[in-house]
């Protein structure tokens, strides 16, 4: 690795062997992320795998780019992901603290010391509310040692962002993800706007039917996603053969796809939400969740293959850019379209058996409704704190705006949890629109009941070979659309709710 160092600045920038670098630089820190946000590592070294990469990491390589004769759309992947790994090696040595400090540390439940990532996860499947409230206060307590850890994280980061010739990381974003902010802005305003009768209706509704009264904490909110009550319509022996089924109905068979793993092992030190793994694409995928049993890991397996089958099925033969990297809003939205039929009646009925699935569809349309109005409320929240000159200050103002849209207890100390250097609630809010339109196309085309026509399946490999060239705006306008709109997603939920 040391050798890349002392490469010819000229010979480094060859369009061919630099994709390589790439590539190669990519799948050894996918790969460590994964073992360790996976609980199979307990800390986290980066130091190694940027080691030799330091001259492919610098603002140098990201201004040189621009006269590289690459495709103008893998170019700005590219130089995304150049800036990306600059900010990151900069921070490493943070990166590092904050992740191993969630490994490392522990709050003592039940007189026994527990893991801070499996608290986190116990604290929404907690029956008793008072319990509930008291571990998440432990979790709070340690969440809030990393604030200054954080803090110093978001300083590093912000400097670097000069050096690359940025004002701060939103305008990063806005070129180097395409992000059209205030278009986006407005749509999350419109989201708020539209939805807030909905959602404050539908919430009284589930706390009165969980005699839940007084101070609700957002962890409250979680235990009721869980669907205790449903749980007899989720057999354990029912919910994985549901998901082969419906990819072998599309003609994708997951039994097939030696280059996809499904990771739900049970490990302490394993994140609490689920995520997709492309380590090497599209040879080596990986699916992670936690197998908390129930509709929530349905969700969660229908979500993370949706996530990872555009990286499973692209074409071998694709540019890197187009094969890892392009819009990630786009791979949300696979991931929000079959995350989606769990909330699909037909779908129910007929893989899971359920005879009335009313309650299914409602909890899971509520679900979806939250998820929506936080990307939207958190997404005004990371504009504000990445452009403040005092973030440190900045823990009530996200308490404020993400309770003021949820409507219950949102905690301060954990408004530095959920930044990077990525846009992540603008990815999810784009993905979310771009699901509901690319489910309303595919009903359109082929049938309400597309999950089970191998045209439809057809149709999504074609998409998935052609790797990630599209944005999700583009994807939009391809399937009828004039631009990504929320309103399918907020018919559709208004629906649902409305029985």
């Amino acid at each position: 690795m040391v050798a890349h160092a002392a490469l010819a600045p000229e010979s480094s920038m060859e369009p061919a062997y630099f994709e390589r670098e790439v590539e190669a630089l990519s799948t050894a820190l996918a790969r460590r992320r994964y073992r360790h946000d996976a609980g199979l590592e307990a800390t986290l070294d980066l130091v190694n795998d940027y080691e030799g990469y330091e001259r492919l990491c610098s603002p140098e390589t990201f201004e040189r780019l621009d006269d590289t004769p690459i495709d103008p759309k893998q170019l700005r992947s590219l130089r995304r992901f150049v800036a990306e790994q600059f900010l990151e090696s900069g921070a490493r040595a943070l990166t590092e603290r904050v992740a191993n400090f969630e490994t490392g540390t522990t709050v003592l439940w039940n007189g026994a010391p527990l893991p801070y990532r499996a608290a986190q996860v116990a604290q929404w499947t907690e029956p008793e509310q008072e319990r509930r409230h008291e571990l998440a206060e432990l979790v709070l307590a340690e969440t809030a040692r990393l604030t200054r850890p954080r803090l110093e994280r978001l300083s590093v980061v912000g400097g670097l962002v000069g050096e690359l010739g940025y004002r701060d990381m939103v305008s990063l974003w806005s070129e180097l993800h395409g992000l059209a902010l205030p278009t986006l802005n407005e749509t999350a305003e419109q989201i708020l706007a539209a939805s807030s009768s909905l959602y404050d209706q539908t919430l009284r509704d589930y706390l009165v039917h969980h005699q839940l009264a007084g101070d609700v904490w957002e962890v409250d909110l979680q235990w009721i996603f869980l669907g205790a009550e449903l749980e007899r319509d989720y057999p354990s022996q029912r919910t994985v053969p549901s998901l082969y089924r419906t990819f072998r109905e599309l003609g994708l068979a997951l039994e097939d796809q030696s280059n996809l793993r499904l990771d739900r092992a049970a490990r302490p030190l394993k994140r609490q939400a689920p995520f997709c793994s492309p380590i090497a694409v599209p040879d080596e995928v990986i699916g992670v969740l936690l197998p908390l049993g129930g509709r929530r890991e349905l969700d969660w397996l229908l979500e993370v293959v949706g996530l990872a089958e555009p990286f499973v099925q692209v074409d071998g033969t694709q540019p890197f850019a187009h094969r890892r990297l392009g819009d990630v809003a786009v791979g949300r939205g696979y991931g929000e379209l079959f995350r989606a039929l769990g909330r699909d009646p037909g779908w129910l009925r007929s893989r899971l058996e359920v005879d009335d699935p009313r309650d299914h569809l409602r909890l899971a349309s509520f679900e979806a409704l939250y998820r929506l109005r936080r990307a939207a409320a958190m997404f005004r929240f990371e504009q504000e704190l990445h452009a403040s000159e005092e973030p440190e200050s900045l823990g009530e103002s996200y308490a404020e705006q993400l309770g003021g849209a949820l409507s219950v207890r949102v905690a301060p100390e954990q408004y530095l949890s959920e930044v990077g250097e990525q846009p992540i609630a603008a990815h999810a809010l784009r993905g979310a629109m771009l699901g509901a339109q690319l489910s309303l196309f595919l009903r359109g085309e082929y049938d309400d009941e597309w999950s089970r026509s191998s045209r439809a399946g057809g149709f999504l490999l074609d998409r998935w070979r052609e790797g990630l060239r599209y944005t999700a705006d583009e994807f939009a306008q391809f399937c009828g659309f004039d631009a990504l709109d929320p309103s399918p997603l907020l018919a559709e939920l208004r629906e649902r709710l409305a029985v």
